[in-house]
């Protein structure tokens, strides 16, 4: 019996998504013609890319502002979802 064990990081639960639907990262970098390391470090949230956060949220059929909640604030009420101001 598989034991199943919680992911840490948003990174990690992301991945764990992606591979539960048979992607991974590096197949991820590969369709988009990128290295690994971006679409890793995308993942872990360490780098932005709108172009691989949006491939990784079509891949997990998520709203960006759901598969990245780390880089998006929700609006209440509203249904939209807009950058955090720096």
């Amino acid at each position: 019996m598989k034991t199943l064990v919680q992911p840490r990081t948003r990174g990690e639960a992301r991945r764990a998504l992606l591979r539960a639907r048979g992607l991974t990262l590096a197949e991820l970098a590969r369709r988009l013609g990128c290295h690994l390391s971006i679409v890793s470090r995308v993942n872990a949230a360490k780098k932005r890319s709108a172009t691989v956060e949006r491939a990784i949220a079509q891949a997990l059929e998520l709203p960006l502002p759901v598969a990245f909640p780390e880089w998006y604030v929700l609006r209440r009420g509203r249904g939209s979802a807009r950058r955090p101001s720096r």
